[in-house]
């Protein structure tokens, strides 16, 4: 769930199949999404902000791909609920990536090399009256990839550079909920996830981090609650291998 999160800001581009993608991005501006909901009385509210400075997915077939991103200007995102009472759920998610890469497909070859040199942001706010439920996530990295195949192999020469803070921060203050309320952040400078089904991953890897900071912050409040849970999560790199079946 985290990493889908952290990809949310990922415009998927299919890829024609069996053939060589070559990727060059630079974003120099920043990148800024918002969004704020009031609302007196609803069933459900959801409020989503979604930022990425460059994002680059393929799908189908077998693919080999050669992907450059760099980063020079920030990225942030921040989703905030003002809701008097809600009988359903409401959701505040924001996510902000830096660099994105996803790739799901056959056989896949990808040589990748991604800097972050700005800071990344995304902050998720809920301040509601009783609410069904309430969810507050959020996500930021400054670098991320994900490849995933079935049946097939994967061959991958991935290299992050994250040279910004990253901060994902969530906050949520509910009077009261007969359910679940929950308030999860999950920031990282570099993330890596490589996954498949009987699958042969060969993978090399170089992750470094060299921003000031990263952050992942929940204050979370209910007056009552069936069930109230709080996840806060950060790290400088990351890496997931995972072969079901291999």
């Amino acid at each position: 769930m985290r990493v889908a999160l952290l990809l949310a800001s990922v415009a998927i581009v299919a890829a024609p199949l069996a053939h060589a993608q070559e990727n060059n991005q630079l974003a120099t501006g920043d990148s800024d999404a918002t969004v704020s909901a009031t609302v007196d009385e609803a069933t459900n509210v959801d409020a989503t902000a979604v930022a990425g400075a460059n994002t680059f997915a393929a799908g189908g077939g077998d693919m080999t791909l050669d992907n450059v991103q760099e980063q020079d200007g920030s990225a942030s995102a921040e989703a905030d609920a003002s809701v008097g009472s809600a009988g359903g759920m409401v959701a505040t998610t924001s996510s902000a990536v830096g660099n994105g890469l996803v790739a799901a497909g056959g056989d896949i070859e990808a040589l990748s090399t991604q800097a972050s040199n700005a800071d990344n942001t995304a902050i998720a706010r809920a301040d509601t009256g009783y609410v069904g439920e309430g969810a507050s996530t959020t996500a930021a990295s400054g670098n991320v990839v994900s490849l995933s195949t079935g049946n097939a192999d994967i061959r991958a020469d991935l290299h992050q550079d994250s040279n910004g803070s990253v901060a994902a921060r969530s906050f949520a203050n509910h009077s009261g909920s007969n359910n679940d309320v929950s308030g999860q952040a999950m920031a990282s400078a570099n993330n890596i996830s490589a996954s498949g089904s009987t699958t042969t991953l060969r993978t090399n890897t170089t992750q470094t981090s060299h921003g000031e900071a990263v952050e992942g912050e929940v204050q979370l409040y209910s007056g009552w609650a069936g069930s109230a849970t709080g996840n806060a999560t950060a790290n400088g790199n990351g890496l997931t291998i995972a072969n079901q079946y291999g």
